[in-house]
């Protein structure tokens, strides 16, 4: 099948590395049958939490929820 050149995928935030492993591969399911010419990544593709200037858990909590 080739790739479809008109068809633009577009995803959100995945948060890596706290990602849903079921919502990644049905993602990767959707591109691997619809082969669209572009994957537009509409969020944070990190998890950078420790590093924001929000709110948020300091890398010492990051480090224990891994």
């Amino acid at each position: 099948m080739a790739v479809n050149e008109k068809l633009v995928l577009i995803v959100p935030d995945m948060h890596f590395p706290h990602e849903d492993k079921g919502a990644v591969a049905c993602v990767r399911e959707v591109v691997r049958r619809l082969r669209p010419g572009r994957v537009v990544q509409l969020g944070d593709i990190l998890d950078a939490g420790p590093f924001s200037s929000h709110d948020g858990i300091s890398v010492e909590e990051a480090r224990d929820y891994d």
